[in-house]
C-alpha cells in the first residue's frame, strides 16, 4: 500500500502490525491534528483477522486524543446496507458494532465497485467521527484499468490558507505594445541624473514596470499549485464521456454500459499516455534553451525530494529548526560565518605585470543589445523582479536607457544599491542534510547588473590576453581553454612519464569556500597589478562593497546580512 502525501504538508508516520495498513497524523497549521489512516482487507481473510482490524480501529480511536480522525480504504463488505447500517453476516456485524463504538460514520452511500455484469457495490469506505468537516465527496470514474471507483473530499478544518501568488503571463504578454510605450527620449529623461546611477535606474525600473502592469497579463496561484498537462480537447471529451458511462453504468448494472465503459477507458488511457509521450518529448527536444524544466520534470518524477531539510539549531546538535523562516536564519548565519576578516594594513606585495593600462570602459547600445539578445529567458529574476523574458523581447528600446546607465556607473564609480543585493539559494551537496555546512550557497542578483557585468568580464578579458597576463596553466573561466583541454593535457603528460618507466604521483587540492573567501581589498591590489586602474577599477571596488544578501528558503527570508568578502557566484 502505498500513500502520496502533498509536499509541504506536515505529518508523522506510525507502525502497525496489520500489514495493509498505513496511519499518519498530520499537523495543522494552528495545532490541530488529523489522524488518517488507509485500511485494505482482502475478501479472502477469515474472521480472526478482520477482527484484528477492528481492533485496530478501536484503538486509533481509543488511543492519542486528535482533533479529527479518518479513517478509509477497501473493507470488502459488501453485504452490508449502508443506509440502515445492517447486514447478515457475523464479520459485518462485527464491524458494524466496531464504528458505533467509536462513534464513526461511514459517508460513502453509493456504489464504489463495478465489473461486468456484476452487481454494483460499496467497497470502499470513508469513515469520521467529525463529518460536518467533510464536504464535496465525488465518485468519479476508475483510474486505469481499476474496477474501483475514484474517491474524491474536501475537508474543511481550520487551516490557514495557503499563500497567493500573482504569476506573470510572459509568454501572452505584448511586447509590441511595450516597445511603443518604452520608446520615449531617454536620453531627456536621464540627463538630469547622469551623476547619479542609482536615481537613473529607478526612472527605468518604473517605467518598464509600468509597462509590465499594461501589457502582460497575470493571474493568481498558490505556491503549492503545479502545472498540469496539457491536453486537447478530444482527449477532454472523452475524459468527461468516460465519466459520465460509469455513473451510468453504476445506476443500471448494464453490461453493454459497462462495454462502452471499458471501450472508453482505453481509449482515455491511449490518448492520455500519448499526451505524456509528447511533452516529454518537447522538454527534451528544448532541453538546451530551457534546462530547468527538464529538471524540473526529472525531480518531480523522483521519489527522493531535494531540499532544505530541518537544520541544526545550536552548536551541540541537539534541536532542529520548526519553519522555512528558522532555516533561512541558520543558513544566513552559516555563510556569514565564513566570511574574511581582512587585515588591509598588511598587504601582500606583488610585482606589477604589465606597464600597459586599463582604465576606462565605454560602452555602446550595440554591446549592450547583443547581450540582451542572448538572454536565456528561462532563468528567474533577481531581487528588481525583472524577468529576462522581457528584457530580451525590448533588447531594441532598451539598449538606450541601459547604455546610459551602465556608463554613468562606471563615470562615477558607483552603482545602483540593487544591483548589490542578492537572495541566496541553498543548494545542498552530500554529507548530513541537517548540517548547514553541507549547502552552497547560490546568488541570485539583478539581470540587468548581470548583463554588465559580463560586458566589463568581457572587456577586462581581452586586456588581459592583448598582454599575455594569462598563466599557461590556467584552464576553465577562458574561452577556448577548458577544464576538458586541460585534462586531455595532463593526461597526455602522464602517459608519456608511464610509458619512460617512470611514475607519476598527484595531489588534488580543493580550497574550501573559495568563492565567499576572497578578500575584497587584496583582489582590487592584484588588479591594479595587472593594469586595472583609473574609474574601471574603482567600479569594480564598488560592486565588492557594501553587499547585502539574504537567504530564501520556500518564499520565507532571512533578514539581510552585509557581505564583508568573496563573490556572487
Amino acid at each position: 500500500m502505498i500513500l502520496y502525501i502533498k509536499q509541504g504538508i506536515k505529518y508523522i508516520a506510525t507502525n502497525s502490525d496489520i500489514d495493509d495498513m498505513i496511519t499518519i497524523q498530520v499537523k495543522l497549521d494552528d495545532g490541530e491534528t488529523i489522524l488518517f489512516t488507509s485500511i485494505y482487507r482482502s475478501p479472502s481473510t477469515d474472521l480472526q483477522y478482520a477482527r484484528r482490524i477492528n481492533q485496530v480501529i478501536k484503538d486509533l480511536h481509543e488511543g492519542k486524543q486528535h482533533n479529527y480522525n479518518i479513517v478509509c480504504g477497501d473493507f470488502n463488505y459488501p453485504r452490508i446496507d449502508w443506509e440502515n447500517c445492517t447486514s447478515v453476516g457475523e464479520k459485518e456485524n462485527e464491524f458494524i458494532e466496531t464504528i458505533r463504538d467509536c462513534y464513526l460514520t461511514q459517508l460513502i452511500l453509493h456504489p464504489t465497485r463495478g465489473r461486468g455484469l456484476n452487481k454494483a457495490t460499496t467497497l470502499d469506505l470513508l469513515l469520521t467521527d467529525n463529518e460536518d468537516v467533510i464536504e464535496d465527496i465525488k465518485i468519479e470514474s476508475p483510474l486505469g484499468k481499476s474496477d474501483h471507483a475514484l474517491i474524491s473530499l474536501t475537508m474543511k478544518v481550520n487551516r490557514t490558507s495557503p499563500n497567493v501568488r500573482q504569476k506573470v503571463l510572459y509568454d501572452k504578454g505584448n511586447y509590441e505594445m511595450m516597445r511603443e510605450y518604452l520608446d520615449v527620449n531617454w536620453k531627456e529623461e536621464l540627463d538630469d541624473h547622469k551623476n547619479t546611477p542609482n536615481k537613473q535606474w529607478e526612472i527605468l525600473q518604473a517605467k518598464i514596470n509600468e509597462a509590465q502592469n499594461l501589457f502582460i497579463p497575470t493571474k493568481q496561484i498558490g505556491n503549492n499549485q503545479k502545472q498540469r498537462r496539457q491536453l486537447d480537447r478530444k482527449t477532454i471529451k472523452k475524459i468527461r464521456r468516460k465519466e459520465r458511462i460509469w455513473k451510468l453504468y453504476l445506476q443500471t448494472n448494464d453490461g453493454e454500459t459497462y462495454t462502452e465503459y471499458q471501450r472508453l477507458r482505453n481509449q482515455v488511457r491511449k490518448l492520455t499516455r500519448k499526451a505524456k509521450k509528447l511533452q516529454e518529448k518537447l522538454i527534451a527536444k528544448n532541453i538546451r534553451t530551457n534546462p530547468k524544466k527538464f529538471w524540473a520534470y526529472a525531480q518531480s518524477k523522483s521519489k527522493s525530494k531535494v531540499g532544505v531539510s530541518d537544520l541544526y539549531n545550536d552548536e551541540t546538535n541537539s534541536t532542529l529548526t520548526n519553519t522555512d523562516t528558522d532555516k533561512a536564519e541558520v543558513l544566513s548565519d552559516f555563510f556569514a560565518s565564513v566570511f574574511t576578516k581582512e587585515d588591509t594594513e598588511d598587504m601582500p606585495t606583488m610585482d606589477i605585470r604589465t606597464e600597459e593600462v586599463m582604465e576606462n570602459i565605454v560602452i555602446s547600445e550595440d554591446m549592450v543589445k547583443t547581450k540582451l539578445d542572448k538572454l536565456k529567458t528561462c532563468k528567474s529574476p533577481g531581487p528588481d523582479k525583472l524577468h529576462p523574458r522581457i528584457l530580451k523581447e525590448l533588447s531594441g528600446v532598451l539598449a538606450q536607457p541601459l547604455s546610459i546607465i551602465f556608463n554613468a556607473t562606471l563615470n562615477t564609480g558607483r552603482l545602483p544599491e540593487q544591483w548589490k543585493y542578492a537572495n541566496i539559494t541553498a543548494i545542498f551537496k552530500k554529507g548530513d542534510k541537517k548540517d548547514p555546512g553541507n549547502y552552497r550557497p547560490v546568488s541570485l542578483t539583478c539581470i540587468v547588473c548581470k548583463v554588465l557585468e559580463s560586458i566589463i568580464r568581457t572587456e577586462i578579458i581581452k586586456h588581459m590576453r592583448t598582454n599575455s597576463l594569462f598563466s599557461p596553466k590556467q584552464y576553465g573561466f577562458i574561452n577556448g581553454r577548458s577544464t576538458v583541454l586541460q585534462l586531455l593535457k595532463v593526461l597526455d603528460e602522464w602517459t608519456e612519464i608511464i610509458d619512460n618507466g617512470a611514475a607519476v604521483d598527484v595531489v588534488y587540492c580543493d580550497f574550501k569556500k573559495a568563492f565567499d573567501t576572497v578578500p575584497h581589498a587584496r583582489l582590487i591590489h592584484k588588479l591594479e597589478q595587472y593594469g586595472i586602474k583609473g574609474r574601471t577599477k574603482e567600479w569594480v571596488k564598488d560592486f565588492l562593497s557594501d553587499r547585502k544578501q539574504c537567504v530564501v528558503v520556500n518564499g520565507m527570508k532571512s533578514a539581510p546580512i552585509p557581505v564583508s568578502s568573496g563573490i556572487p557566484q
